[in-house]
């Protein structure tokens, strides 16, 4: 039995949405435990002498912020991996892999190794954007941000490196 495109493609959609409705559902069930948790300020017995009330109404912002981050973090990068896949960006890679691919020898795969970079590279500028704002707006807020602009470009280009010896 040969398969055609359409079934595959109707059971990757379901499956992704399935996937970012399970996270969406994850995150809201976290986020009201917290709050339904937390509604008195009182302390768990077992925190009582290790944390203070302070700190614990500090961590329960953070952790409703960070949650409710989350939320759009989840869509936007639904929807940046939905573009990818379906927005013809593909089409225009693999037309750039195949030419850059063509100024090397057949039996190099270049054009698959340029394919690969080209995606890559392309998934990792549309994931600093979320990355930007939860180190340096949502992280900063709290105070947990110990990263400098620098810090952050390097980590991120090192771990780009390491992405593409790995791939």
């Amino acid at each position: 039995m040969i398969l055609t495109e359409q079934p595959i493609v109707i059971l990757f959609l379901g499956l992704f949405f399935l996937d970012v409705v399970v996270e969406l559902f994850l995150n809201e069930a976290n986020l009201r435990y917290v709050q339904a948790h937390t509604q008195n300020g009182q302390l768990p017995p077992l925190f009582r002498e290790k944390v203070s009330p302070e700190t614990l109404l500090s961590s329960v912002r953070y952790t409703i912020a960070k949650g409710k981050f989350e939320r759009w973090s989840l869509v936007y990068g639904g929807l940046v991996k939905l573009f990818v896949l379906f927005g013809g960006v593909l089409d225009d890679v693999n037309r750039l892999a195949q030419t850059a691919g063509n100024l090397f020898p057949p039996s190099t795969h270049a054009a698959g190794i340029v394919f690969r970079l080209v995606v890559s590279l392309l998934l990792f500028l549309l994931s600093l954007p979320p990355d930007l704002y939860y180190t340096f707006v949502l992280e900063e807020r709290f105070g947990f941000n110990k990263s400098s602009l620098r810090l952050f470009a390097t980590d991120k280009l090192k771990a780009l490196l390491l992405g593409f010896v790995i791939g």
